[in-house]
């Protein structure tokens, strides 16, 4: 019934190219795994065209198996020399077995059949969608992938173009039916959309109430209507299958800058095509440079896992704040690691030390690949001169949690001191600036030095004073959370950043109680978008509470901490007046809301036509690790919304810092230097 878009027909393609690699004929074997991806995208067409993000995420996450074995028969082709398959010898050891005469019968080889895991009746009827002598180039069911950028891509080029297109799909598809639905071409679907709007705000309600036996099932109930709400406008939005959305190297490599590379990362867990096992995972980086498609190069970094630990290790030396990597559950062949990792006082080595192994593992392998010219660039209507080459870095997996500028090169020099850097989802992104709306965008927005404290009948808090009494309390951290039993302390020094930046905009900025999530609404799209404020990350919960010991009449633990719904875009938050008063259990005025702005919340904005956004808080950049769907939670949220250029932190940083840091950066601004040199 389904024909070529079955799954069954993926899985011949799979089988065909292992038969294939068992007779050492590579590059055919390459061209099976080609056609399966290929019938695999069609049914990722079909799928996000009528599923909700939950299901679309699920089928992902579940369906990464032949994307990986091709990526690693890639990486082990291109960077060894082409091998035999290996068979047990008569004492268990492994030796090489000679590839197949052209001409001998497939059928009778033993090996065709360890590779397959299978009987020679599995193999005949899994292999008979495709004839084994068939041409593949003339197969009508071949990807225009395998075909390239004119039939004349290298196999390195064909891979990064498979990547380019398998990337944050997920993500890709939610801004997809953020912007279809807010640029007007379906204006029908609009109170769709606003009633999805309202479900979400019951999920957060209902995740934040107190525990009562009406809990679990309300909340499920919530979340299966949600669900079929986002079915019903999947089915409705054809650009949700992505084909506008396919990306080529060429395309990619042409609407780079001058004088840039594209630093592609993508973590796969690994195949052993010699061993035929899946090993430990590894990070694969391909290296573009502008306008030289044919140049492109792919780089083998190694173990993921000894990488991520040193990169765990980095980050909690130069942060100085713990953190956990909480990854999704995987489908049984891929590794998971969970890390925890707590600063130590005294730490051995140090970070600089630390810094150096991870630069030898993560950069030196690319660094070769990554000329660096020093070349005069005049930015067009602006007095900048750009003389260091522009990296866009699309990480992966736990690759997201570091800025590479930090990373030394020696015990002298660090990345940043070679290259400008800039940062994307995917190599996609470097597009969405093409993106155009009918929309005028609205003035700056400025909301900053909230009143954590608000609370029904006051109109300013008495706890604590916007104003700074003297130089020292600059110095305090703001942390993601401080001192439970207080609350969040008040974001000292950011109402100078804040009127700096009104001034140069010639806006009002909202403070102290007026500085409310209520501000932010689909209706308004500013351009520039300034929040100064806490950031607020919890690991989602792996379990309920034990015998659910939760309050169910008042709230002497924080509501944050009372949370079971796992859903990541539910625990990375922005506070804004009323937090404190709200996570107690007190009460707060109607248009606070809940005093705080969700991912969730920030993912329903209309942001297609701001320019800049930035989050002055403390790790906003951070979030739960997917392995090829990037970070969930603010980050992910801002590019569903189509902010275009985003700044945020990875740590917790000092207030004094930020604000003259911050105002460095507006500065710069207003001499039209481009965000990624004004900062």
């Amino acid at each position: 019934m389904l024909g070529d878009e079955h799954p069954d027909v993926a899985t011949s393609f799979n089988n065909l190219a292992l038969l294939y690699y068992s007779q050492g004929k590579v590059e055919t074997a390459l061209t099976y795994f080609l056609h399966s991806l290929a019938v695999e995208e069609k049914i990722i067409q079909r799928v996000f065209t009528s599923s909700s993000e939950r299901q679309r995420i699920q089928h992902i996450n579940q369906n990464r198996f032949t994307l990986d074995t091709y990526l690693s028969l890639v990486t082990t082709y291109f960077n060894d020399p082409p091998q035999p398959p290996l068979e047990r010898g008569e004492n268990g050891e492994k030796t090489p077995q000679p590839p197949l005469e052209k001409g001998e019968n497939i059928e009778e080889n033993d090996q065709a059949y360890l590779l397959l895991g299978g009987t020679k009746e599995g193999y005949n009827h899994q292999a008979s969608s495709l004839e084994t002598g068939e041409n593949v180039e003339e197969n009508d069911q071949a990807s225009p992938l395998l075909r390239g950028t004119g039939g004349g891509s290298s196999p390195i080029e064909t891979a990064l173009t498979t990547v380019l297109n398998r990337k944050c799909l997920t993500l890709a598809a939610q801004a997809t039916q953020n912007f279809a639905v807010y640029r007007g071409n379906y204006s029908h679907l609009l109170p769709t959309f606003q009633e999805l709007q309202q479900v979400s705000k019951e999920i957060i309600d209902a995740s934040y109430s107190p525990y009562s036996p009406e809990y679990q099932p309300r909340l499920t109930k919530l979340q299966n209507r949600y669900d079929d709400i986002e079915r019903k406008l999947a089915k409705q939005i054809p650009e949700m299958a992505l084909k506008e959305q396919k990306v080529t190297c060429e395309k990619l490599a042409n609407a780079l800058p001058d004088n840039s590379f594209l630093v592609e990362f993508i973590y796969i867990d690994y195949r052993d095509f010699y061993q035929n096992k899946w090993t430990e995972p590894r990070y694969l980086a391909f290296v573009l440079p502008a306008g030289q498609p044919d140049k492109v190069t792919m780089i083998d970094l190694g173990n993921a896992n000894e990488i991520n630990t040193l990169l765990i290790d980095f980050y909690v030396q130069i942060s100085h704040c713990p953190i956990e990597v909480y990854t999704p559950e995987k489908t049984p062949h891929q590794t998971v690691t969970t890390y925890g990792i707590g600063f130590d006082e005294d730490p051995t080595p140090t970070h600089q030390d630390i810094g150096l192994l991870l630069s030898e593992k993560l950069w030196k392998p690319i660094h070769h690949c990554v000329e660096v010219k020093s070349q005069k660039s005049k930015v067009k209507n602006s007095p900048e001169t750009d003389t260091k080459p522009r990296l866009f870095i699309a990480a992966d997996h736990t690759l997201n949690l570091i800025p590479f500028e930090v990373l030394p090169l020696d015990k002298t020099q660090k990345l940043r001191d070679l290259y400008s850097i800039s940062y994307l989802t995917t190599g996609r992104d470097i597009l969405r600036k093409q993106i155009k709306t009918n929309r005028t965008p609205s003035e700056p927005l400025i909301i900053v030095d909230p009143d954590y404290n608000l609370e029904v009948g006051s109109m300013k808090s008495e706890i604590y004073s916007s104003s700074m009494t003297n130089s020292g309390e600059l110095n305090t951290f703001l942390s993601t959370l401080d001192d439970s039993e207080k609350g969040l302390k008040r974001a000292e020094g950011t109402d100078i950043l804040a009127k700096e930046v009104a001034t140069y905009y010639n806006v009002t900025p909202y403070l102290d109680e007026n500085a409310l999530t209520s501000h932010l609404t689909p209706e308004t799209c500013p351009r520039v978008l300034l929040i100064g404020t806490h950031g607020v990350f919890f690991s989602p919960p792996k379990e309920p509470p034990s015998n659910l010991q939760l309050h169910t009449s008042d709230f002497t633990q924080d509501r944050f901490q009372q949370n079971i719904n796992p859903d990541p875009m539910l625990t990375s938050v922005l506070a804004f007046a009323g937090a404190n008063t709200w996570r107690k259990g007190g009460q707060i005025p109607n248009e606070v809301g809940t005093g705080h702005l969700l991912a969730k919340d920030v993912a329903g904005l209309d942001l297609w036509e701001n320019d800049l956004t930035v989050l002055c808080a403390c790790q906003t950049g951070i979030g739960n690790v997917n392995a090829g769907e990037g970070i969930f939670g603010l980050r992910r949220a801002f590019v569903v919304a189509g902010t275009k250029t985003l700044l945020m932190s990875l740590w917790s940083v000092p207030a004094h810092a930020t604000v003259l840091l911050l105002t460095l950066f507006f500065d710069n601004r207003k001499a039209r230097i481009s965000p990624h040199l004004a900062l």
